[in-house]
C-alpha cells in the first residue's frame, strides 16, 4: 500500500468513525430537547402516541425527509444504497399514510369517529370559558334574511368611536328560530336588554323624531320614554322630503342596535377599555399619562369616562379629560365632581352639541325649591356623594318637569341647573326623560347664549 492510499485510508477511517460516534449523541439530544419542550395535549397521551399521531397526520413531512434522502444519495462518497433504500421505505410509508387518510375522508372533509370525540372535548373546554359576550343581537329567522351585517355593524362602531369616543366590542349576531316572526333580541352581557317586534315592510322613523300623525304603530321603548314610529312605505318619499330619517331592512335593526349603545354607553368602558385609551395615547402624550397616572388608579379615571359617556359627551378629546383630571384630582374626591369639573373642561364639545346649527341654546331654568330639595338630601362619604330623596319627592320633581316639558321640548332644550346638583337632577329624569339632557351654568360659559324657555318648580314643597 502506498504512502497516499494509506493515508487516504486513515483519513476516511478516522473522520468516519468520529461522525459515527455523534450518532447517538445527536440522538439523545434530540430526544432530551423533544421530552423537555413537549406540551400535553388536551387527552394527555404518552409521547409514543403522540409522535405517532402528529408523523400520521403530516405524510407530506414525510416525503420532504425522503427527498433530502434522495439528495444525499447522489452526493459522492456517499453510500447511495443504503440512502437510496432509506428514502425508498420513508417515501412509502408516506405514499401509505396518505392512502389510508384519504380513505378514512380526511381530505373529504370529514373526521374519524376518535378525532371528532377529542374535538368535542376541546369545544366543550373553550365553551366553559369564563366570561360573556357583551354585546349580542338576536333576530327571528325572517329578519336575518336582510342581508350580511358585518359591514353594517362595523360602520355603526366607526361611527359610535367618532360621536362618543368608545371602542366598541364586536357586535355578534345569532340567528334564533325560536324567536316570533319578526322579533328582535338586544342582549348586553348575554341579558337582554331590548325586545321588540318590527312589523313587516314598514319603515322606521328616527327616534329623536317629533310625533309623526301618519305612524300606523308605535313601540315603546323599555328605557328613557322614547317611541318608535312605524310608517307606511307610501308615505316614505313625503316624510323624507320633510326632512324626517326613515329606516327600512336591515338599517331598522342598526338603529335600534344603536339607541341600545347609547343608552348603555357607560357599560362598554371599563378598566380594560380605559387602559387601551391610554396606551393609544402615550405615543403622543406620555407624560401626560404617566401624571394622571401617578394622580389616580385606573379605576378612577375609569368611572370618570362612564359618567361622561353615560350621559352622551364625547371622551374623545383624551387630552382635556386627562388634563382636568389632573388639575382637580389632588383636590377632589368626589368621582361625582371629579367628573362635573371634567365636563366644565369639555364645555366647548357639550355647547357644540346642544346647540347644534344656532348660536344659542335653549333650556329650561329649575326652580330654587326643586334645587334646595336636592342640595339638602346629598350626603357625603368617604365612597362618594348620594341623595336620599324618597319615591315620593322624586314623583313630585318628575311630575313637575312633565307638567311644563312636553316629550318634542326634550328633544330641543335642555334643563339647566347649579353643578353641585346637576348630577342628582338627571339620575332623577333619565328613567323617564332619557333625552332631556341637564346642563350646569358652567359648562355653558360664555361664548354660548342661554335663551331661557321657563322655570320649573314646585308649588310647595313635597
Amino acid at each position: 500500500m502506498s504512502a497516499s492510499t494509506a493515508m487516504s485510508t486513515y483519513a476516511i477511517l478516522s473522520i468516519g468513525d468520529g461522525l459515527i460516534s455523534q450518532i447517538p449523541a445527536l440522538l439523545i439530544s434530540i430526544t432530551a430537547g423533544i421530552t423537555v419542550t413537549r406540551v400535553p395535549g388536551e387527552q394527555r397521551k404518552n409521547l409514543a402516541s403522540d409522535l405517532s399521531e402528529q408523523i400520521a397526520r403530516q405524510p407530506q413531512a414525510l416525503s420532504l425527509a425522503a427527498g433530502e434522502l434522495l439528495v444525499f444519495a447522489l452526493i459522492p462518497g456517499f453510500p447511495v444504497i443504503y440512502f437510496a433504500a432509506l428514502a425508498a421505505a420513508i417515501y412509502g410509508g408516506s405514499w401509505w399514510i396518505k392512502k389510508r387518510l384519504r380513505r378514512s375522508g380526511v381530505q373529504s372533509g370529514t373526521v374519524p369517529l376518535h378525532s371528532q370525540a377529542g374535538s368535542d372535548a376541546g369545544d366543550l373546554q373553550h365553551s366553559m370559558t369564563p366570561g360573556a359576550i357583551l354585546l349580542m343581537v338576536r333576530v327571528a329567522g325572517d329578519l336575518a334574511r336582510s342581508g350580511s351585517f358585518d359591514e353594517a355593524f362595523g360602520q355603526l362602531r366607526q361611527t359610535k368611536f367618532e360621536q362618543l369616543g368608545i371602542p366598541l366590542p364586536d357586535i355578534h349576531l345569532q340567528t334564533d328560530n325560536t324567536l316570533e316572526i319578526g322579533t328582535l333580541q338586544v342582549l348586553l352581557y348575554q341579558e337582554p336588554v331590548l325586545t321588540l317586534t318590527m312589523p313587516e315592510q314598514l319603515l322606521l322613523a328616527d327616534a329623536h323624531s317629533t310625533t309623526i300623525a301618519q305612524a300606523l304603530h308605535t313601540s315603546k321603548l323599555p328605557f328613557g320614554g322614547q317611541v318608535l314610529q312605524w310608517i307606511d312605505p307610501v308615505q316614505g318619499e313625503a316624510l323624507a322630503a320633510l326632512g324626517i330619517t326613515l329606516y327600512r331592512d336591515k338599517a331598522r335593526i342598526v338603529h335600534c342596535l344603536s339607541l341600545v349603545i347609547d343608552r348603555y354607553a357607560a357599560d362598554f368602558v371599563g378598566v380594560q377599555e380605559t387602559r387601551f385609551l391610554m396606551d393609544s395615547m402615550e405615543n403622543n402624550y406620555a407624560e401626560l399619562v404617566k401624571e394622571v397616572q401617578r394622580q389616580m388608579p385606573i379605576g378612577r379615571i375609569a368611572d370618570v369616562l362612564q359618567r361622561l359617556v353615560g350621559e352622551g359627551v364625547s371622551i374623545r378629546d383624551l387630552r382635556s379629560i386627562l388634563e382636568a383630571l389632573i388639575e382637580w384630582a389632588p383636590r377632589e374626591k368626589d368621582p361625582i365632581m371629579l367628573a362635573e369639573y371634567v365636563r366644565v373642561a369639555l364645555r366647548r364639545h357639550i355647547a357644540t352639541r346642544y346647540r347644534g346649527n344656532q348660536p344659542w341654546i335653549s333650556g329650561w331654568m329649575l326652580g330654587d325649591r326643586i334645587e334646595n330639595m336636592v342640595r339638602e338630601s346629598i350626603r357625603q362619604t368617604a365612597a362618594g356623594s348620594y341623595s336620599t330623596l324618597d319615591a315620593q319627592q322624586n314623583r313630585a320633581i318628575i311630575d313637575g318637569i312633565r307638567e311644563r316639558i312636553s316629550d318634542g321640548d326634550t328633544r330641543r332644550a335642555v334643563l339647566m341647573t347649579a353643578i353641585d346638583v346637576r348630577r342628582f337632577v338627571r339620575k332623577i329624569v333619565e328613567r323617564e326623560y332619557s333625552s332631556l339632557h341637564v346642563l350646569s351654568f358652567q359648562e355653558l360659559g360664555d361664548e354660548v347664549e342661554l335663551r331661557v324657555i321657563g322655570n320649573i318648580d314646585l308649588i310647595t314643597e313635597a
